[in-house]
């Protein structure tokens, strides 16, 4: 079997100001440079991001690769519509050559264009009118994804990440071979059930490692075991402002809707996600009394201005609540003590 490989990675923060260009997508940053053809193939064999995993696992099966584009830009504003489309149609020429069996697509899930709020959803669908109906389709996103029902009904089965910090990047390009391989097995499409909760998830509550959400992706892997469906809950990207911007649950088997049911009922309590969050004034003074009883460093986190996320880390508002409560005047630097308290 032959298997055409793409990719695009951008997660949009529509609030943020700095566009995503081409030139962007160029210097990839946290990503590799775009990459075509062989040079892709030995890009993410020496990487590990979700099309390293669907490699190895398409070589274990002995499939030939057909690598198509491969780029990634990192968060910011808007993808512009120049940029956008051109990374579409580099793939879709690709796609209209032919000579393949099946389409990997590795994908973010939360980027959004100057002329196109569902950029994955977009980009799915003009595979899909190339490829025709029965051709198969897979997908990796990450957990931020903000998935679109577009996106769930043009693809055949997606599979996102299951751990924030993401450390499961390989096994769930893995992931999305298994899907292709029981798309294969089925010679159909299996049934696909999703829901999407309606409220924001702080993405500082989205931690896997503590809290509700450690619990839910236990008891996804372990409603997976049972029943045999491959699922996926991406708590989404808050920070893009568009319709369909919210957490989406999704299963893939004959008893997805079953799991979907459960893992709703898991997360749908929106109470459990939320978060407190000290304004930069309260912020300052709740640190500076921290400090007065600790030598330990005490550190101030402006996460909406994350560059992690698509801000610019160019906002002041801490700067001027540290100034105005004299932080600088009271505490000697890095000693965590008053004037006055030793050096």
């Amino acid at each position: 079997m032959k298997v055409l490989v793409a990719g695009y990675k951008h997660e949009t923060n529509t609030f943020a100001l700095d566009k995503a260009d081409w030139t962007a997508f160029e210097k990839g940053e946290a990503f590799p440079a775009p990459v075509r053809g062989q040079q892709m193939l030995e890009t993410m064999d020496a990487v590990a991001m979700p099309a390293t995993g669907f490699l190895r696992y398409a070589r274990s099966k002995g499939w030939s690769i057909i690598p198509s584009l491969w780029c990634g830009a990192v968060p910011s504003s808007y993808v512009t519509e120049d940029a956008f489309e051109r990374i579409c149609n580099e793939i879709c020429n690709d796609v209209k050559a032919g000579g393949f069996d099946a389409v990997y697509l590795d994908l973010h899930g939360a980027g959004v264009a100057e002329n196109e709020d569902d950029t994955e959803g977009e980009l799915i669908g003009r595979v899909r009118q190339l490829v025709g109906e029965n051709m198969p389709i897979v997908v990796s996103l990450d957990l931020h994804a903000n998935v679109t029902e577009r996106m769930l009904r043009s693809a055949d089965g997606m599979v996102s990440f299951r751990t924030y910090p993401h450390v499961d990047y390989v096994e769930t390009g893995e992931l999305a071979g298994e899907l292709l391989s029981r798309r294969i097995a089925h010679g159909r499409r299996e049934p696909v059930v999703w829901k999407r909760l309606p409220f924001l998830i702080p993405l500082n509550s989205q931690n896997t490692t503590t809290g509700p959400a450690k619990r839910i992706y236990e008891r996804l892997r372990a409603l997976d075991t049972e029943h045999g469906t491959m699922s996926s809950f991406c708590m989404a990207f808050p920070a893009a402002d568009f319709a369909e911007c919210a957490p989406m649950i999704w299963s893939v088997g004959e008893s997805a809707s079953t799991v979907v049911e459960e893992l709703a009922s898991l997360a749908g309590e929106p109470a459990q996600w939320r978060l407190e969050i000290l304004c930069a004034d309260d912020a300052v003074q709740e640190a500076m009394a921290r400090a007065v009883e600790s030598n330990a460093p005490v550190v101030i986190a402006d996460t909406q201005d994350n560059p992690g996320a698509g801000g610019t880390a160019s906002t002041t508002g801490m700067l001027h609540a540290l100034l105005n409560a004299r932080a600088g005047e009271r505490f000697v630097s890095g000693s965590g003590r008053p004037f006055g308290q030793g050096s």
